[in-house]
């Protein structure tokens, strides 16, 4: 009997440490992930977003797929086949820290997807913000839903000067629901987006928030009214702040 019990916690020492040996090896695996070289085929000149109020985020994919040293970005990518309508969305998994990662990398400029219109609203600039290349990694076993529409509901935030983090964008909107897709991110495979680089007066510390998932910390510059938005607590709008 003694001799039956130690050959059953052998077995179970053995079954635990392989277990734990796949956890650790997965561990590895993510930490040692490699950052894609993005190339950014869009030819226009880049400015950093000068920004007064609280902006929308705006985080569309610019490619989904599986991982590659190098990745090409589009910025009307064909996105068809991950997406999803009406019931099939509530059958996918949501994201958290668990099984999501997500990259910036700051050591690569490209071009934000949000191009400037002229002032009459008639025309496209040819001149677009500068932005860091952004990774959303499903590292999970499971096909999960990371989106609606052609949005990920990513958001910047930034410390104050007490030290705290707040947000200066708020998650995209749609006016209305009605009909729209998700998007999904099979089992690992990246979705790159963009991250838009701000020209401000404050140096401080930013990170991206996706849920409860939170980016690496990185510095950049702000205006303080960042935090704040652009309408009063009666709708109205706001005056610009003086110089």
């Amino acid at each position: 009997m003694k001799t039956m019990q130690l050959i059953i916690l052998g077995i179970l020492i053995g079954l635990y440490s392989c277990n734990s040996k796949k956890n650790d090896d997965k561990k590895i695996e993510l930490f040692n992930f490699k950052t894609p070289i993005v190339q950014d085929t869009f030819k226009t000149d880049r400015i950093e977003r000068n920004t007064v109020w609280l902006q929308n985020g705006n985080y569309n994919p610019l490619y989904i797929g599986q991982r590659k040293d190098s990745i090409y970005i589009s910025y009307r990518p064909n996105l068809k086949k991950y997406f999803v309508y009406d019931y099939h969305k509530r059958s996918y998994g949501r994201p958290d820290s668990s099984g999501i990662i997500l990259l910036i990398d700051t050591t690569k400029i490209i071009s934000d997807h949000s191009m400037i219109w002229e002032d009459d609203g008639s025309m496209l600039s040819t001149k677009s913000f500068k932005a860091f290349p952004v990774f959303v990694v499903n590292t999970t076993k499971d096909t999960l839903s990371i989106g609606y529409g052609d949005h990920l509901p990513i958001i910047m935030e930034a410390m104050d000067d007490k030290g705290n983090w707040r947000p200066i964008e708020e998650p995209y909107m749609y006016m209305c629901g009605t009909g729209l897709n998700g998007i999904i991110l099979p089992p690992n495979e990246i979705v790159v987006t963009s991250a838009p680089i701000n020209k401000g007066k404050i140096k401080t510390k930013l990170r991206l928030r996706y849920n409860d998932i939170l980016s690496q910390e990185f510095y950049g510059t702000i205006n303080s009214t960042q935090f704040d938005s652009e309408y009063d607590e009666n709708g109205e709008r706001k005056p610009l702040p003086k110089e």
